[in-house]
């Protein structure tokens, strides 16, 4: 078997289900790119070329849309198919075994769904493995890799809002399925996390097969205190329910429901020896509505560049479930 080593890498989405292929299926791609497969089919470093899932209906909708076979196991479509990528949207309690069954092929990466794993020692054994097969293991959280969020970082490190002090998110539908995505994101543009305590570990849940949990709970990112607050699964959360906000010495963040706004903090009138807000909020211009595709364009540039493994080394996806066993043992 011959590896790809150039583009287009021909790539296979395993598990074809919303983030798999669903949530842009109906949609114009010229404007959304949010799923696997529509991310491989429209970037120029990727091909295409298959789909695995156990759901009949699943594998037709894929074969209309994509015009690319699909099949039930994983053994089939890689002998069918040598694809040089994977990308992994199995539930979370399949992701050790999807990836072992992945080992024996030529691989050079795999995109997994987040959370890597359901617990702390199946993500450090499918981690090891992934070490030991030379296979680049990219954990899917996708905000860090969003060209507004790129930006944002640059305007924190800059110092144009002075010095984050604090920060509060608003999270729903467990702390692994949906809080980790701020971890991850919170640690991209602060520094690394330490839980500091536990407010409320909230309710136990089910998450795509995963024990989880609704907790509230403060972590230190970079020494920067940030209070999580979670609602409950059953309550739909409107796009702003979302988000975070960032406290600093000359202004505010806000980030979610599809935007990044920030406020800097101006000199105050004549006859005041105060600072205050201009509360005319600025945008940072993003691009959410393609945040797989750009997921996919930074593999692409790792593959090219032959720094995939280098460039995701999953510490931080260990990280996040580090935290989450400490605050729940």
């Amino acid at each position: 078997m011959v590896l790809n080593n150039s583009p287009p890498y021909r790539a296979i989405v395993i598990g074809l289900g919303q983030i798999g292929q669903g949530y842009d299926y109906n949609k114009d791609n010229s404007l959304f790119l949010t799923t696997h497969a529509s991310a491989y089919q429209y970037h120029s470093l990727f091909e295409l070329v298959g789909g695995v899932d156990l759901n009949p209906k699943n594998c037709q909708l894929f074969e209309e849309k994509y015009q690319r076979p699909t099949f039930n196991t994983v053994a089939a479509a890689m002998d069918a198919l040598n694809p040089v990528v994977a990308s992994v949207a199995t539930p979370t309690d399949c992701h050790l075994e999807t990836f072992t069954s992945l080992l024996p092929y030529s691989l050079r990466a795999v995109v997994l769904e987040k959370p890597i794993a359901g617990d702390i020692v199946q993500a450090r054994q499918l981690t090891e493995l992934a070490k030991d097969h030379s296979i680049a293991v990219l954990v899917n959280y996708v905000r860090r890799y969003e060209p507004g969020t790129q930006e944002l970082r640059k305007m924190i490190s800059s110092g144009l809002i002075g010095d984050v002090y604090k920060g509060i998110v608003y999270y729903g539908k467990g702390f692994l399925n949906n809080g980790s995505h701020f971890v991850d994101l919170l640690t991209y543009l602060l520094g690394p996390p330490a839980l500091i305590s536990i407010v409320n570990s909230g309710r136990s849940i089910n998450v795509s097969g995963v024990n989880d949990h609704e907790a509230d709970l403060v972590i230190a990112f970079g020494g920067v205190p940030v209070i999580f607050l979670s609602t409950r699964y059953e309550c739909v959360l409107p796009p702003e329910g979302w988000s975070f906000r960032l406290f600093a010495e000359k202004g505010i963040v806000l980030y979610g429901a599809g935007e990044i706004k920030y406020q800097v903090m101006e000199q105050g009138g004549a006859n005041s020896d105060n600072d205050v807000f201009n509360f005319q909020y600025k945008s940072i211009d993003s691009d959410f509505d393609r945040y797989q595709y750009h997921v996919i364009s930074a593999l692409g540039t790792a593959l090219l560049e032959g720094k995939e493994r280098d460039q995701f080394d999953n510490k931080g996806a260990l990280e996040i479930l580090k935290l989450f066993r400490d605050s729940h043992d």
